[in-house]
C-alpha cells in the first residue's frame, strides 16, 4: 500500500486523538452515562474487573476484555472493584468505514464488548506502539502511525463481528424502547407513570423489564443520564455548577450537588478540579 493510499474498508483517513494508560481506582475517574459524537473510543482492560454500561446493557468486565464506544452510544462506569482497573484507552476521530456511520466501528447488531481475551495481546501491542508514536513522534513516521491505526481498527472490528448478537427478545426490545424514551425526556420531570402511559404497558412490568435489560430501574437510569451529561458539561465547558444543574434537568443546585456526590463520590466542583489536575499530570 502506498503512503497516501487508504485501505478499501475506509472512506477517509482516521485521525488518532490519543492513547492513555490509566488506573481507575479513585472517584475522579468515574464516568456516569454519557456519549460522544466526535470520536470513537476503544478500551482494553489490562488488569482487574468491574461493570460497564454500553448502549443500555450491563456488562461484567475483566482483564482481557475490549470495549468499543461508538459515536453517540451511551456508555459509562457502573462498578469498579476495590482492586481497581488498569486500562488502555484509545480515541480516534474521522473514522468512516464503508456501510457504517461516522466514528462507528461496529453495527448495532454486533456486540460492543469483546470478551475472553480474544485478540487482547495484539490490541495491547498496537496500543503500546501508538502510545510510543505519540510520545516520541520523531522516532516514528506519520505513515507508520497511520498504518498502526488502520491495523487496530480492523483487528477490533473483525473480532467484534465474530461476537454478533442473536435476535433480541420482545422483552429486550421493550427495554430499549423505554431507554430511548428516557434518553429523549430525561431532562424533564418524568415518572414511571409517564413511561407507562407512553409504552401502554403496566408500570410494574416496565420496571422489571428495564431492570433486566439495563441493570437499572427507570428512575436510576434517569439519574445516571443526568449526571453523565453533567460530567460532560463540567469537563468540556466553564459553565458554573448551577447552570449545569438546570441544563440537565434539576430545578435546584443543592439537589443536583447532593445527587452528584452520592453517585460519583465527589461534589461537581471537586470532580472538575480533579480531572483538570489529572490531565495536567498525564500530559
Amino acid at each position: 500500500m502506498k503512503n497516501n493510499d487508504i485501505p478499501n474498508a475506509f472512506e477517509k483517513k482516521p485521525k488518532l486523538l490519543g492513547v492513555s494508560f490509566m488506573e481507575e481506582k479513585t472517584p475522579h475517574l468515574f464516568r456516569a452515562l454519557h456519549t460522544h459524537d466526535d470520536k470513537l473510543e476503544i478500551m482494553l482492560i489490562r488488569k482487574g474487573c468491574g461493570m460497564h454500561i454500553v448502549d443500555g446493557k450491563l456488562y461484567q468486565t475483566k482483564a482481557g476484555d475490549i470495549l468499543i464506544y461508538n459515536a453517540n452510544v451511551l456508555h459509562g462506569d457502573e462498578k469498579i472493584t476495590q482492586e481497581g482497573l488498569e486500562i488502555l484507552y484509545c480515541s480516534v476521530a474521522d473514522v468512516k468505514l464503508k456501510g457504517l456511520p461516522v466514528n462507528c466501528l461496529t453495527a448495532e447488531v454486533e456486540c460492543p464488548v469483546i470478551q475472553d481475551g480474544v485478540c487482547a495481546v495484539e490490541v495491547e501491542a498496537l496500543f503500546t506502539l501508538l502510545h510510543s508514536a505519540l510520545m516520541e513522534p520523531e522516532k516514528v513516521t506519520v505513515q507508520t502511525t497511520e498504518h498502526l491505526v488502520y491495523a487496530l481498527l480492523l483487528l477490533v472490528q473483525s473480532a467484534a463481528m465474530r461476537y454478533a448478537s442473536h435476535p433480541q427478545s420482545k422483552r429486550v426490545e421493550l427495554g430499549h424502547r423505554i431507554q430511548s424514551f428516557i434518553d429523549v425526556h430525561y431532562k424533564e420531570d418524568i415518572s414511571l407513570d409517564d413511561i407507562s402511559l407512553e409504552m401502554k404497558v403496566n408500570k410494574y412490568y416496565i420496571a422489571r423489564v428495564f431492570k433486566s435489560t439495563t441493570g437499572y430501574s427507570p428512575m436510576q437510569y434517569v439519574i445516571r443520564r443526568r449526571i453523565g451529561e453533567a460530567q460532560t458539561w463540567l469537563l468540556g465547558t466553564e459553565k458554573n455548577v448551577t447552570e449545569i444543574a438546570y441544563l440537565v434537568g434539576y430545578n435546584s443546585a443543592s439537589n443536583f450537588n447532593n445527587t452528584f456526590h452520592r453517585l460519583v463520590g465527589l461534589t461537581p466542583q471537586k470532580y472538575r478540579v480533579n480531572w483538570k489536575e489529572y490531565n495536567k499530570k498525564s500530559q
